[in-house]
């Protein structure tokens, strides 16, 4: 198997925006400022997660069920190693460009963890369209005084 390499830190998740909504507009945050560093940097540990090695067999067995049960993706199915390239592939592209991410307790969120949005895409996946993921903002304020 050849994951790639752990780099946990909020600077190895590229391209990620936390944003709130205030009043009709999101508005970013910025790095350094402490909810933005805390979400990132758990970001960055799911990805970590992601990439270690029985995380990324689990994707594989995943990968491999899907492509068994999908006439289009037939040709990847028991492929180890074109399966294998799709993981990296997929890793790489959320590390480079996570979507976006919306720390906020308003639309239904205050008696929820977190969401995932999804959009519709075609061709090739582009994460920071394909999703965006809305993460109470309560956890957040959780996060920070526990660091």
């Amino acid at each position: 198997m050849a994951s790639p390499p752990s780099t946990s830190s909020t600077a190895s998740v590229n391209g990620l925006r936390i944003l709130v909504p205030d009043q009709s507009i999101f508005k970013p945050l910025a790095p350094g400022y402490p909810p933005f560093d805390c979400t990132a940097s758990v970001i960055a540990l799911a990805i970590d997660l992601l990439e270690c090695r029985p995380s990324f067999s689990a994707l594989r067995s995943m990968t491999n069920g899907i492509a068994r049960a999908t006439p289009d993706l037939r040709h990847l199915a028991e492929n180890e190693s074109a399966i294998d390239e799709k993981i990296n592939e997929y890793l790489r592209l959320i590390r480079g460009s996570f979507p976006h991410v919306v720390l906020t307790v308003r639309q239904g969120m205050w008696d929820k963890n977190g969401r995932t949005n999804k959009q519709s895409w075609e061709g090739h996946f582009e994460p920071k369209t394909a999703a965006v993921i809305e993460i109470n903002q309560m956890v957040g304020l959780i996060l920070l005084l526990c660091r």
